[in-house]
């Protein structure tokens, strides 16, 4: 069986160990996502020591361009897709607060 794991905020904290975790177990090919670029290019390095195979897309997963390189990136044949959502911000308040920019942010 074939599984593709995309992974947004991969650059650092939860998404730069599931990612590592991930690749330690041959859990499935990595599609790596977050802002900073360096950090994901040490990252997919890290992984592919490990043997998994990381495909990196630097962005904020919020703007269009980020989503449809990701989207571009899906592997028709795979059997399984997995996608964990570790990317954001946190904010505070009543969510009529917010202006719907800011909403999308979070």
């Amino acid at each position: 069986m074939s599984r593709q794991i995309f992974i947004t905020g991969a650059s650092s904290g939860f998404g730069w160990q599931l990612a590592l975790d991930c690749a330690e177990a041959g859990a499935g090919d990595l599609v790596l996502t977050a802002r900073r670029e360096e950090r994901l290019k040490e990252l997919a390095a890290l992984c592919q020591d490990l043997g998994a195979k990381a495909t990196v897309v630097a962005g904020d997963i919020s703007d269009d361009s980020t989503q449809a390189a990701l989207a571009g990136g899906i592997d028709a044949g795979a059997d399984e897709i997995v996608l964990v959502n570790n990317a954001g911000i946190v904010g505070y308040g009543l969510m009529g607060e917010h202006s719907s920019e800011a909403i999308k942010q979070t």
